[in-house]
């Protein structure tokens, strides 16, 4: 009898250990007021319970956490993904809008050269006003692709 009274504190932990090692965490092991091995055993595995279980919902917040953030990424990334198309479009159209005047610089360039031996200085000054214009049409597209990266970080 007295030998099982005395175990009877080891066996519950025994139970409360198996109980904890089977997955819910969060249940408490009893403390006790036993001074000996057994109720320093005891209270030792009741602090590594509260610990473990602190531990458990530290990792779960975190992990809640990181969920959300992950999830904030991928909506971040889906804004930058579809805010790059729409410059990479407007670049495009851009630069498309280049072709006329660069071939209207060709063309005079093109006259120039086939003229060459009959141009006259009025024919050189007229060329080289309608070069002028063609050049600030694409100077004036080139300000203009060079300046979205600035309106973009202005309104970011």
């Amino acid at each position: 009898y007295f030998v099982s009274r005395q175990l009877t504190p080891l066996n519950m932990l025994a139970d409360s250990a198996e109980h904890i090692a089977n997955g819910p965490y969060s249940e408490p092991i009893p403390s006790t007021h036993r001074v000996d091995e057994i109720g320093i055993l005891q209270n030792s595995f009741g602090a590594m319970q509260t610990s473990l279980s602190r531990n458990i919902q530290q990792i779960s917040q975190l992990s809640e956490t990181l969920k959300e953030n992950n999830e904030e990424l991928a909506e971040i990334h889906a804004h930058v993904k579809e805010a790059d198309n729409v410059k990479m479009n407007l670049i495009h159209k851009i630069a498309d809008k280049m072709i006329m005047p660069i071939k209207e610089i060709e063309g005079v360039v093109n006259h120039l050269e086939e003229r060459r031996e009959s141009v006259t200085v009025d024919d050189v000054r007229t060329m080289s006003e309608e070069m002028m214009v063609h050049t600030k049409a694409i100077t004036d597209l080139l300000d203009q692709m060079l300046d979205i990266p600035k309106k973009k970080t202005k309104t970011s």
